[in-house]
């Protein structure tokens, strides 16, 4: 009988020392997450791709809580022309824009594409030129590149454009495009596409 109880004592003896050696582990485990855990957030954050201009979303890396770089840069841009017309600027989530800066009283924007060069400024690239009938142009004065400052809730260029709670129509997104083809009819529209070559 003496031989069952010193069995059980050692059983008993065996497994309070493995749980021991399992809990130092443990502690040990919470004790290195809690002291490399900046080191895995950092690691992670080097490498999660730098979002910028694609969906308008800055990062600056330096201090994630200054909230001046956190901000949408595409959307419906306007201001009041001279004659009390608005002209407008569009800058698109595929990083292309619709820049109406004309005083002539229908819509006839620059389209082309932009880049973003650091936290504020955009650079516009013209491409196509669209008159204010079915004409668009592809060469002229009207083809231009323009340079930018983008900040939250504005854009600035000639005055400054504010940032509007409206969304670009379907229609228009599918006409005013940056290549579009000579005789055709663009989705949702009535009217066909013409090259006109200015002169």
């Amino acid at each position: 009988m003496n031989d069952n109880n010193n069995n059980v004592e050692e059983k008993k003896k065996e497994g309070s020392v493995l749980g021991t050696i399992l809990g130092f582990i443990f502690i040990g485990m919470l004790v290195c997450g809690f002291l490399f855990m900046g080191d895995v957030v950092e690691f992670i954050n080097e490498k999660l791709p730098d979002v910028g201009h694609a969906t308008g979303i800055d990062r600056d890396d330096t201090n994630p809580y200054d909230s001046t770089k956190y901000f949408v840069i595409d959307g419906y841009y306007t201001k009041q022309g001279a004659n009390g017309d608005t002209l407008s600027l569009i800058l698109r989530s595929d990083n292309t824009f619709a820049l109406d800066d004309s005083s002539d009283n229908c819509y006839n924007p620059l389209v082309g594409t932009y880049e973003k060069i650091d936290n504020y400024s955009v650079t516009l690239t013209g491409k196509t030129y669209y008159g204010c009938d079915s004409c668009y142009y592809k060469n002229g004065a009207n083809i231009r590149k323009v340079n930018i400052r983008v900040e939250e809730g504005k854009a600035i260029f000639n005055g400054e454009y504010i940032k509007e709670n409206i969304v670009e129509e379907q229609k228009n997104i599918n006409r005013y495009i940056v290549e579009p083809e000579n005789g055709t009819i663009p989705s949702g529209n009535n009217e066909t596409w013409l090259y006109c070559e200015e002169e």
